[in-house]
């Protein structure tokens, strides 16, 4: 189990609270292992599909089409995560842990002082040492393997592919 150092000092400014959440898990039974990975990623995901849909809501009378197929595009990705997350309890950990991952690689494009205000003063080895992410290193799962996996990958990448091209500064946006 952890100290806690990071929960106490940094919860609400790291993001997704995510110590919070590891020593959750660490601390229950067996059986709500797997309730508690689901509850944090469904959590998540939720309200990121909730803020992506009123972002679309609020985009569509007179936002430019590149606005409205990147947030498109969003929730897209945030469709393909909820099923591959829906599928097991080791994707949803995999895909939380993912998450967890990119604010630490994040984190490591700031110089140490900045990291310490976001933080509550711990350094990246810190936080490695308290989320205990000494796992070895391995890709991240990429969304079109997500897609794969969940049985929408034709469907992802043509989407994907539309909602790219005038999302970016192409001739067609």
């Amino acid at each position: 189990r952890g100290s806690g150092r990071l929960h106490k000092r940094s919860c609400g400014r790291y993001p997704h609270c995510a110590t919070l959440g590891i020593i959750m898990i660490e601390s229950a039974t067996s059986e709500e292992k797997d309730m508690l990975w689901r509850f944090m990623v469904f959590e998540k995901l939720a309200q990121a599909s909730s803020l992506n849909t009123r972002e679309l809501v609020n985009a569509q009378d007179d936002a430019p089409i590149s606005r409205v197929a990147y947030i498109t595009r969003n929730l897209l990705e945030l469709l393909v995560w909820t099923e591959y997350c829906g599928k097991s309890v080791e994707n949803s950990r995999r895909f939380y842990l993912d998450s967890l991952r990119d604010w630490i690689d994040l984190l490591r494009l700031l110089p140490p002082e900045e990291v310490g205000v976001i933080t509550g003063q711990l350094s990246i080895a810190d936080i490695l040492a308290e989320l205990k992410l000494h796992e070895p290193e391995r890709p991240f799962v990429k969304v079109r393997e997500a897609a794969k996996e969940v049985g929408r990958l034709e469907y992802y990448e043509a989407a994907n592919k539309i909602f790219s091209k005038l999302a970016h500064p192409t001739a067609l946006s």
